[in-house]
């Protein structure tokens, strides 16, 4: 005799929850996904070197903001996936785990499972999820018994009743029995599902709570430092790349001292001079040498006037009469 062919089922209730479960997860997924997508294309990374030529803390501000944005994303991302990812535990696992947890074995269960999760499955759903039996290691027992009855035709007893396969009443209770079990093992397995993939969504949503404000806080940063921070310190004056004839005005004895020059140099001002480095904010200036006031190498700047002279305009030769 053949052993029965399970019954075609609908989704159990909590298969139908582990569903909703992802599916709210991987709206999240998408979501998280695209933000860090717009936040990675809108990066204006070109920025984040003004930054740093206006000061290496801003650049490290920039850089920190965009860094924190980016982990919040990754991380919403890893525990929805997660949530996604959760497997519907076979009911093998769930029978070793309930016998290694089961000291009572193989008597009757006095006491709650230490563990979580059995203890839902078998204490707290026991009898809607276990019927008559008192642990999932029982219910996988019978109805291993029960198919193997129909194969071996050999009697077979079950919760304290014996049963003969060869008798046609026995056959048909058994294979109620059969059917009714492997009703509960799927029952029980999406049980499980159920709980891994709710602790897993439970945890997101733990995690969201701050996730969600660092993402918001590392984009509106960045946004801050690179496109409403005033433009002077965003967009530092043009390098030097090559000597520019200037014209140097010393305001007075302090900026002279402080740009290493002669006293005399403020009644000479204004002074000629040519910018061989830096930028037009604070540039490396070389003096000629006027009355008074020697030729000089300033390093410091700041406190001097520069105002770039423009090019001479080559003259144009007039043609020769002949």
């Amino acid at each position: 005799m053949a052993t029965p062919e399970p019954t075609p089922q609908p989704s159990t209730p909590d298969a139908v929850a582990t569903e909703d479960l992802k599916s709210t997860a991987k709206w999240m997924l998408g979501a998280s996904a695209s933000s860090a997508a717009v936040l990675v294309a809108g990066l204006q990374l070109g920025n984040l070197a003004a930054l740093g030529d206006a000061g290496l803390l801003w650049g490290l501000a920039a850089l920190a903001s965009v860094a924190i944005a980016l982990a919040a994303a990754t991380a919403l991302l890893f525990l929805a996936a997660k949530v996604l990812a959760t497997s519907r535990p076979a009911i093998s696992q769930l029978e070793r785990k309930d016998i290694n947890d089961n000291g009572a074995r193989p008597g009757t269960r006095k006491e709650a499972p230490r563990d979580r999760k059995l203890r839902e499955l078998v204490w707290e759903r026991g009898p809607e999820l276990l019927g008559e039996r008192d642990s999932i290691w029982k219910i996988v027992e019978d109805h291993e018994r029960a198919g193997s009855a129909f194969n071996s035709s050999n009697p077979v007893e079950i919760l304290g009743r014996r049963y003969r396969p060869s008798r046609p009443a026995d056959a048909d209770a058994l294979r109620h029995i059969f059917q009714d079990l492997d009703r509960r093992i799927r029952e029980i397995c999406d049980a499980a599902g159920h709980i891994d993939t709710k602790e897993n969504f439970d945890n997101l949503k733990h995690h969201m709570r701050w996730l969600l404000p660092a993402f918001g806080v590392g984009v509106l940063a960045f946004a801050w430092l690179t496109f409403l921070y005033p433009p002077q310190y965003l967009n530092p004056s043009a390098k030097v790349t090559s000597p520019i004839q200037v014209e140097i005005t010393v305001p007075s004895q302090t900026a002279a001292s402080r740009a290493g020059l002669a006293a005399d140099c403020v009644s000479t001002t204004p002074l000629k001079g040519v910018a061989v480095g830096g930028n037009l904010d604070s540039p490396v200036l070389v003096t000629r040498s006027q009355s008074g006031c020697p030729a000089h190498r300033v390093e410091n700047s700041e406190d001097l006037i520069t105002v770039p002279l423009p090019a001479p305009s080559a003259s144009t030769p007039s043609p020769r009469r002949s």
